[in-house]
């Protein structure tokens, strides 16, 4: 058996157990939409598959193109395609017509369906594909040197930055490793510039796309990646970056020849007059001819009166001549509308033939857009379900936030690098997620790829760190350093950085606070085996209220369970706090974010034991990647809200009581009585 027969056979093992897993505990994901609307779809081929676009309100990663969901309406259901995906707004096919009126339309998405989309990629890579560079990666081969050297001046960047760009141009693989608020994004986009002026075509992946448009925007920035861009040699597949939709496949493609986009535009236009004005010259038809076989059945009565009909010979006619065609008799009438419907449809095949034409140079064009590409952004869904990058190949394959993409799309995406595999993220920070307990699988899919090409990072030869840290205050970011690091983390904040945020209410001049709730709270389990506590998410209302009211905005409410997030985001809406400036949600939802102040929740206490969530006793369990996520999106201010001994005597060598003790010698702690404003 071949290694590449080992490594598909295994992945697809375990996708078709995790598969399984998702379908007996997630159930689907409901995206409502509105405003649904026909479009247009005379150019297309198969004419039985008919064209809607719906808005919708809240992106989700899981909305894709080239997924097939159901779409509901009512009491019907629709197997429909999402055909596209953009801002606010989705293309659906269907083969069936979808009724627009009563009640809105839910799409539903079964989120497995991305997995056996990639148990089908998996199986299209054949023997004789080039997998040197995924067997690398996954330390099956060994590392080898690229005899290549920085071309641009990167003076801009610190000593680790600078590092991490040489590396690049030196080792395949290639890994860096970017600790919370370290400028990995900034550092991505020149070596971004980097790459592109030594003439590599690059694909840059990642598992969200927010963390794709992040390195966009980043490269937008940077001067290096000008001329690129100017050129329309960037592309965004998928998902319209909102700042840079000029980027989008479709939208390179016009911007080489907007005539052509123009003469479809105005052909497309013309075709939907046309076909309005068809089917009126058809219904005026239609009832002329059953007004004179009425006439003809009552030969002995009164003739039928004749239609009004009037409004639509001005549609079928010039507006001169539609009144003067009403007054002829029905038989001349439907002699002359039938005339005019067959000149109508001429015309109608004509510019359908025309805009075929048009179209199909269209497609060419996206085609040809794609293939001289030197940069193409996506996310790893859209690596395997588009159909350009089927058979696509780049010299350098980049993957953004490796740590949290599971594994299989790893592979897949390394598959497709001919030169380099480069990887970037954090391996202290949130692992992929799994939702099987199943061993092979959190194997398989559950592990970071660094604990696979560097299990030991800061000693590893083809890592490069980001040492110095520009977002937290120091007194949290040296915290974190301590805790996660090894020490190798550094602070180039001062107490002077965010010092108009720390002077901020709520424990004004105090970055760091411990809230200790000191045994006077419960916790219950709500849901579907999920917690909550409800005096503890009083206390994060009232933090909130105190930081508003002293002017402090951009806070992000964190907790372990989804129960306690669901009852703090109430309780935060039903006194008008929740908006723009306050998120509340699980510590998955803020990874790669970053605000002015957050609110660590952390819920436990009696009567019930530690939650698996933080109970995990280890340094490198995933609770201290929970751990870490949360604490290290604070920019000034850090609140946690924890009953402190609870912890320290259930759990006592666990990080998160290591964290406790450290913070009680380095921060302020406090009590609920402590909050100002407090609901008792």
């Amino acid at each position: 058996m071949t290694e590449l027969t080992q490594f598909v056979r295994g992945f697809q093992k375990a996708l078709r157990i995790e598969m399984e897993t998702m379908r007996g505990q997630k159930g689907s994901f409901e995206v409502p939409l509105f405003n649904g609307r026909k479009q247009n779809s005379a150019f297309s081929d198969t004419t039985t598959r008919r064209k809607y676009v719906f808005s919708y309100a809240v992106a989700n990663e899981k909305l894709n193109a080239h997924l097939e969901c159901t779409l509901l309406h009512e009491k019907s259901e629709y197997l429909v395609r999402v055909a596209s995906v953009d801002t606010g707004s989705v293309q659906l096919e269907c083969n069936k017509n979808i009724p627009l009126e009563g009640k809105g339309h839910t799409l539903v998405i079964y989120p497995w369906f991305l997995y056996e989309k990639l148990l089908s990629g998996l199986s299209e890579i054949l023997p004789g594909h080039p997998i040197d560079n995924a067997l690398r990666l996954f330390a099956r081969s060994p590392a080898c040197a690229l005899d290549r050297s920085p071309r641009l001046d990167h003076s801009g960047l610190n000593a680790s930055q600078q590092r991490a760009i040489s590396l690049c141009c030196q080792l395949n693989p290639a890994l860096i490793w970017g600790p919370p608020g370290t400028g990995k994004t900034r550092t991505l986009a020149a070596l971004l510039a980097e790459l592109l002026h030594q003439d590599r075509r690059i694909l840059v992946t990642s598992t969200t796309n927010a963390a794709v448009d992040q390195a966009l925007e980043q490269l937008a920035k940077h001067p290096g990646g000008h001329p690129f861009l100017h050129q329309h040699k960037v592309i965004r597949m998928g998902q319209n970056a909102v700042s840079h939709p000029e980027m989008t496949l479709q939208e390179v493609a016009n911007a080489r020849d907007q005539d052509r986009r123009a003469r479809l535009e105005a052909i497309e236009d013309r075709l939907s007059d046309l076909h309005e004005t068809i089917r009126k010259a058809q219904e005026a038809l239609d009832q002329l001819e059953q007004t004179l076989a009425e006439s003809q059945l009552n030969l002995f009565s009164d003739p039928a009166p004749v239609p009004h009909i009037l409004p639509a010979l001005r549609s079928i006619f010039s507006g001169r001549r539609g009144p003067l065609l009403a007054q002829l008799p029905p038989d001349r009438l439907v002699t002359t509308i039938a005339m005019r419907l067959r000149r109508l449809q001429r015309l109608h095949d004509l510019y359908r033939l025309r805009g075929k034409a048009l179209y199909t140079a269209q497609q060419q064009r996206e085609q040809q857009a794609f293939t001289e590409a030197r940069l193409v952004f996506s996310t790893l869904a859209n690596v395997y379900l588009h159909p350009l990058m089927r058979d696509a190949s780049f010299d350098v394959v980049i993957v953004e936030e490796a740590s949290i993409a599971v594994l299989p799309t790893l592979f897949f995406s390394a598959c497709m690098a001919k030169e380099q595999i480069i990887v970037v993220g954090d391996p202290k920070q949130l692992p992929p997620i799994v939702q099987s307990r199943d061993p092979f699988v959190r194997k398989a899919l559950g592990r970071s790829i660094f604990s696979i090409a560097a299990p030991t990072p800061l000693t590893s030869h083809n890592v490069a760190l980001l040492d110095t840290q520009y977002r937290m205050h120091p007194t949290i970011g040296d915290l974190i350093s301590k805790l996660f690091y090894h020490g190798a983390l550094h602070s180039a904040t001062t107490d002077l950085t965010h010092k108009t945020l720390v002077e901020k209410a709520p424990f004004p001049g105090h970055p760091l606070v411990l809230i200790d709730t000191k045994g006077h709270t419960q916790c219950k389990y709500q849901g579907h085996h999920s917690r909550c506590n409800e005096l503890s998410a009083l206390s994060c209302v009232a933090l909130v209220r105190s930081a508003l009211n002293d002017g402090l905005l951009d806070i992000g409410v964190i907790t372990p369970y989804a129960e306690q997030a669901r009852l703090t985001r109430d309780l935060l809406r039903q006194e008008n706090l929740l908006g723009e400036s306050i998120e509340c949600s699980t510590v998955h939802r803020f990874q790669g974010r970053e605000k002015n102040m957050i609110i660590l929740d952390l819920v436990d206490t009696a009567p019930l034991p530690p939650g698996k969530l933080l109970a995990d006793q280890s340094t490198t369990s995933d609770a201290a990647r929970l751990l870490n996520v949360s604490l290290s999106r604070a920019r000034g201010k850090l609140l946690v809200v924890a009953d402190c001994e609870y912890f320290l005597q259930k759990i006592p060598q666990s990080t998160l009581s290591l964290f406790l003790h450290e913070a009680r010698q380095v921060g302020l702690v406090a009590t609920r009585e402590n909050i100002p404003d407090h609901l008792s």
